[in-house]
This record gives structure tokens, sequence and C-alpha cells, in this order.
């Protein structure tokens, strides 16, 4: 017999302790991309409105996995890279996209942005400006990490790949001119938005 506290069955008290215990983990889980998604999006804010480099550069160190990033960019040349340079094209890969974003800071440059779907790996928000109105964004995220986002319809590591791929053709395959190629890179603008 289910006992009665204060002339209310516990049984209905019960359930939607369970229900909400079972749901919880789930919830969590997606949560969590939110807070990642946030998180970076206004680590990203700052950095278009201090239109530093440098600002750029902890914001991806901080938020996203530039490993898979610069991985991902490499597209079908990724086994050409030199286990011993990859923590270098990695840093050079970082310190390349944040002079990009910097670049383009303008379409982070925004007084908020809200989260309006979140899905476990792909979070939609929106960076709003006072001019501009708002500007959908999605994050890909994966184990906690930004890798991957789209602004304005264009996905950045698929730029970036394009960008990358572009140069290793014009170097036969050679991961290493690419290296040396970004290295070089200094203060001309990076991604060429084709």
């Amino acid at each position: 017999m289910i006992k009665r506290c204060l002339g209310v069955s516990i049984l209905p008290v019960l359930f939607s302790f369970m229900l909400l215990w079972q749901v919880a983990p789930a919830s969590a889980a997606i949560c969590a991309d939110k807070v990642v998604a946030q998180r970076a999006a206004l680590a990203f804010m700052k950095a278009a409105k201090s239109k530093s480099q440098s600002s750029f550069q902890a914001a991806l160190s901080r938020h996203t996995n530039m490993a898979a990033i610069s991985l991902h960019a490499l597209g079908k040349y990724r086994s050409k890279l030199p286990k011993g340079q990859r923590s270098r094209f990695f840093k050079l890969t970082k310190r390349y996209v944040a002079r990009t974003l910097n670049n383009f800071a303008l379409k982070f440059t925004a007084i908020e942005h809200n989260i309006k779907r979140c899905r476990p790996g792909l979070v939609t928000g929106n960076l709003f400006s006072l001019s501009r109105g708002g500007k959908k964004v999605l994050w890909r995220i994966k184990k906690g990490r930004v890798v991957d986002v789209n602004i304005q319809n264009v996905w950045l590591v698929q730029l970036l790949r394009n960008n990358f791929v572009s140069i290793l053709k014009k170097n036969g395959g050679s991961v290493l001119k690419l290296i040396a190629h970004i290295d070089r890179t200094r203060t001309t603008r990076h991604i060429d938005r084709k």
C-alpha cells in the first residue's frame, strides 16, 4: 500500500523523481554542448571587439580542438604529415586561423550570442549586433571542444581545407612546403573565400 503524505499519494512524486533522474544525464550532455558554444562565442566576440590576433589565438586555444581542425584541413594529405612536425603544424595552423579570424573580425562583432537549438555535437546560435541584426552561427562540438564553426553559411574548416589543399597541389603535395608557406604568411589576408 502506498503511503499518503499530507493527504497526497506519494506515487506521482516518486514517479516524477524517477523520470527526472533518468532524463537528466541526456539533458546534461546537450546542455554541456550549449555551454561550450556559448563560451566560445563570447571569447570570439571579445577577440573581435579587441581586434587582436592574440585574443583570437587565446580563444582558439581555450575553446577549440586545433589538432582535429588542422588534421581535417589536410584532407587526403593528412598521412603525409611527418609525426615530428605535428605540434609545429598545429601551432602554425592556430596562428594562421587566428590571423584570418582577426582579418574577418566583423563576422564575430556582436553584442550578444543566443542559443537557438542544441543537439549533441551541433549547436545553433545567433550573433546579434545593433546595426546588422542577427547572424546564424553553427558550432560543431566534440568532446567539449569546438571542432568547426559556420558563420554566414561558410564552414571554417572547409574553407581552411580548400586553402591548404590548393597550396599543397601547387607544391606537389608536400606538407613540409605547406608548413613553410603558412610559417611565412604573416600579414596578408589568409583564407580566400571563393
